[in-house]
């Protein structure tokens, strides 16, 4: 009995180390993210934040290792990529990230979470241009 439970936990770990593992956290710019938790028999709690706030869409993985759900009546992707094939420049040179549809892509990583756009650059006083503008009403 004892060695047929072995056998069945071997095969079990064998079967899920083939599929990639997405659970977890997938952080965008601007505090967006997906979480993936697993469920049993392929089935994902999707969390998705971003903008319009945070949402849960039930989720179904499917044999090539995809994960699939329907958000707004649409159903959505998960897929790997890399960060260089997103074209958000604020993925670039990450490895390990995950594409919902163009435009939406989370990876690894908290270090991108916190990556916001720099403001335009503001001329110092030292580079104050030639002309008096602020003296305008003379």
């Amino acid at each position: 009995m004892k060695k047929a439970a072995l056998i069945l936990t071997c095969l079990l770990l064998a079967a899920c180390q083939s599929m990639p593992d997405y659970a977890g956290k997938w952080s965008a710019p601007e505090g967006k993210y997906i979480i993936l938790n697993p469920g049993l028999r392929g089935n994902y709690d999707v969390i998705v934040s971003n903008v319009d706030g945070t949402r849960t869409y039930p989720g179904r993985r499917d044999k090539s290792g995809k994960i699939t759900f329907a958000r707004n009546g649409i159903v959505e992707t998960v897929t790997p990529i890399t960060g260089d094939k997103t074209g958000d420049r604020w993925l670039a040179r990450k490895k390990d990230c995950l594409l919902v549809k163009a435009g939406e892509a989370y990876c690894r990583g908290a270090d991108i979470a916190k990556v916001v756009p720099s403001p335009a650059p503001v001329a110092m006083p030292d580079q104050a241009p030639s002309k008096k503008w602020w003296r305008f009403w003379e």
